[in-house]
């Protein structure tokens, strides 16, 4: 981003350290709770189930229409992202979203509920796609990972505020949850009002790190440095024919779509397969699991960055695998016991290294594409992930679950979920191999652009 950061230098914009830390704090709080729905419809689904004589397939599509709607959300967004100011998208969606959980007071029809479903996910854009962006633009420096880490940890607190809005009310007003959270978003977006446009701005950067300025001068050598103006169909088109953006797309889709599914069916599977009817029992496991699991994740990950660099490195996509491996060996494990608190263990254990994988597999995806490109970048894996992953895991599960349930095996969906996480570990080995050749390539241009300049010196 020379040119960029070259117009910031001659505006001599100065960015303040609290309106950066007070607006990240804020757009945690807002992805938190808007995860707040998923908990809520996890820890009340035999009640919901029950109001509105659903079985596990109908359920599942609740989870299935909001991952249509994300991803439709994010077809909308890569559309307008450069044609309106995005304070005013984070604005007026937060503010949407907030109405259209309200209205969930306003009706029983179960399909009607699963289009709210689907409208939740459709004003989703600037959370599922802006935040990880801003985060690159706008983190202070060298935290980073550590900040996309910390936005991936937040997502499962969301869906323990869920449990315990359900907990507190009780699961016949698992409607009324939905509107809290609205009426939470609403008081949001009237903050979000008051904050400077300049934080809200994709083309400007309050740091420039030296990885930025290795990677655009490797791009100006190689004279794949473009507009910013490009048009938005030869920028899709260029993401779309990179080998290695698809390969760490698809890695992280398949790791985000089944560990939303995993979320999504986790007390259901605690009161089915592991035969826990106490429902304080399963908002204390399903909550510890995701208070410790995610916070040692975020510890971790502040390790393994200090130890050896962040998903920037040449090392992060094996210490990724490695972390992937861990995480999928515990998952697995986890579905063959048959005490809670076991489970509770193993499930924990999974969210902590899973969490550092992933959010790791979320900066792949940035790094793997010139920097003009991340948004666009983004809003492909988010369109990907959510109509082709997210949204198929939950039905996938719950049509697994109506298959092999009769036959007395309650455990194979999330069996078959947990599982599944074994095919990111070979596309990270692909990612790897593909990832070392872009570096060699890297280091040989690097060596060519420093021979050019002692050239020019001896001239």
């Amino acid at each position: 981003m020379k040119d960029i950061n070259e117009n910031d230098e001659k505006k001599n914009i100065t960015f303040s350290p609290f309106l950066r830390f007070s607006l990240f704090c804020i757009l945690l709080s807002v992805e938190m709770i808007t995860n707040g729905p998923s908990g809520i419809l996890s820890s009340s689904s035999k009640m919901i189930k029950s109001q509105l004589n659903l079985n596990d397939k109908e359920f599942g599509m609740f989870g299935s229409a909001l991952g249509i709607g994300k991803g439709a959300s994010s077809l909308l967004y890569t559309l307008i992202v450069n044609k309106f100011n995005l304070k005013w998208i984070y604005l007026v969606d937060t503010f949407l979203k907030g109405c259209v959980l309200i209205s969930n007071l306003f009706t029983n029809n179960a399909y009607f509920l699963i289009m709210l479903r689907g409208f939740d996910g459709l004003t989703h854009m600037p959370l599922s796609i802006y935040v990880p962006i801003w985060i690159d633009q706008y983190a202070f420096k060298k935290h980073k990972s550590t900040q996309l880490t910390m936005y991936q940890v937040v997502k499962p607190f969301g869906k323990v505020v869920g449990y315990i809005i359900i907990y507190i009310l009780g699961e016949k007003k698992w409607k009324l949850g939905f509107s809290i959270v609205g009426f939470y978003l609403w008081i949001i977006a009237l903050i979000i009002l008051f904050y400077p446009e300049i934080y809200f701005n994709k083309n400007l950067r309050a740091n420039k790190t030296e990885t930025d300025e290795e990677r655009n001068t490797i791009f100006n050598f190689v004279g794949d440095k473009k507009s910013s103006k490009d048009s938005i169909f030869s920028q899709i088109l260029e993401c779309l024919m990179s080998l290695i953006y698809n390969i760490s797309n698809l890695t992280r889709c398949i790791i985000q779509g089944f560990l939303t599914s995993i979320h999504y069916w986790c007390a259901d599977y605690m009161r089915n397969a592991l035969n826990v009817n106490d429902s304080k029992t399963i908002f204390g496991v399903y909550t510890f699991s995701c208070l410790v699991g995610p916070i040692g994740g975020a510890l971790l990950s502040g390790f393994i960055n200090h130890k050896f660099g962040n998903y920037e490195g040449k090392n992060a996509p094996k210490i990724a695998n490695i972390l992937q491996i861990i995480a999928t060996i515990l998952g697995v494990g986890a579905t063959f016991v048959d005490d809670v608190y076991s489970y509770m263990t193993f499930f924990t254990l999974f969210l902590c290294f899973n969490s550092v994988s992933l959010s790791m597999c979320h900066g792949f995806v940035m790094v793997t594409v010139r920097p003009q490109l991340k948004a666009i970048a983004y809003s492909i894996a988010n369109i990907s992930n959510f109509f082709f992953f997210s949204a198929l895991t939950p039905f996938i599960y719950g049509y697994i679950n109506d298959y092999f349930t009769p036959k007395g095996m309650k455990k194979m969906g999330m069996r078959f979920t947990m599982g599944s996480n074994l095919i990111g570990v070979f596309l990270l080995i692909i990612f790897d191999n593909l990832r070392q050749k872009q570096f060699k390539e890297m280091d040989k241009n690097e060596k060519l652009i420093e021979n050019g300049k002692e050239l020019e010196n001896k001239e």
